[in-house]
């Protein structure tokens, strides 16, 4: 099963924070929690973050290991049936449609790259680095 996560850019903290969301009445990424009881409970960490900067987790890593979440910029290439490479490096944003996470790679599902070990390494986010990107891709289907 995938791990459950979200990040969120803390613009008070200048810094991407990694946790849960809570999303009311504005987002919040909240640490574990350490103790609670009827009355309360403590949380590690509590901050909010910019609505326009959260991203949940993909539950995949790129070839360098990085965790890959919704609003990343990936570099992508493809491979053929014998593993050669059959295109240059491409830009695609990653985001979440009708239940699953998809690139604007001719629309393609994020882990059907990695069942077609393609290459995959994420470069940025949209949030940071826009300029990545030369257009989006609607939602299809």
């Amino acid at each position: 099963m995938r791990e459950i996560k979200f990040r969120g850019f803390s613009k008070e903290m200048n810094k991407w924070c990694v946790g849960d969301l809570v999303s009311r009445p504005k987002p919040y990424i909240v640490g574990e929690m350490l103790e609670s009881n009827e009355e309360y409970c403590n949380l590690e960490f509590w901050r909010p973050v910019d609505p326009e900067s959260v991203g949940q987790f993909t539950g995949l890593k790129d070839k360098l290991g990085k965790e890959i979440y919704e609003g990343d910029i990936c570099r992508i290439r493809s491979v053929d049936d014998e593993g050669q490479f059959v295109d240059d490096w491409k830009n695609c944003k990653i985001w979440f449609c009708k239940g699953q996470f998809i690139t604007d790679y001719y629309g393609f599902p994020v882990h059907y790259f990695f069942r077609e070990k393609s290459e995959i390494e994420v470069i940025g986010n949209i949030y940071e680095h826009p300029e990545l990107l030369k257009e989006e891709e609607p939602c299809h289907g």
